[in-house]
């Protein structure tokens, strides 16, 4: 609960694995995208990191979270899986989510050659959409 008379639910996050090898630890990433405004001198996106150990005989765990967000990545050792993605905000819900290989995030450098590599970052983004 939270809020200035706890009034509100923290959002459940029930995430589970399948046919992704199951950790031992997982870090899960909240992102809060903030609206783009002229006079806003830092748009950069809100970060919010929790760490969970899971039990040896568990296929599942939980996060609990007050703040909003908008995407949730979760991490297993230094690979990425996009978990939730929601454009608005909505607390006290609750979300179950299978983390599956399709939502893999694939790094960069497996995307593109060295080539396009070794460019900027400002023609990087030239070719994302042919990855």
């Amino acid at each position: 609960f939270y809020g200035k008379v706890c009034e509100h639910k923290d959002v459940r996050i029930e995430i589970s694995f399948s046919n992704v090898p199951i950790p031992q630890a997982l870090l899960v990433h909240f992102i809060t995208v903030r609206k783009f405004q002229l006079n806003n001198v830092d748009p950069v996106p809100i970060r919010t990191t929790m760490f969970k150990k899971i039990g040896f005989d568990q296929n599942t765990v939980t996060f609990f979270m007050s703040l909003p967000f908008h995407l949730v990545f979760s991490q297993i050792e230094n690979q990425f899986y996009l978990t939730v993605l929601q454009h608005n905000f909505t607390s006290s819900e609750v979300i179950s989510i299978q983390i599956v290989p399709s939502q893999y995030c694939r790094h960069i450098q497996e995307l593109f050659n060295k080539t396009i590599l070794d460019y900027s970052i400002l023609h990087h983004v030239k070719y994302c959409h042919l990855a």
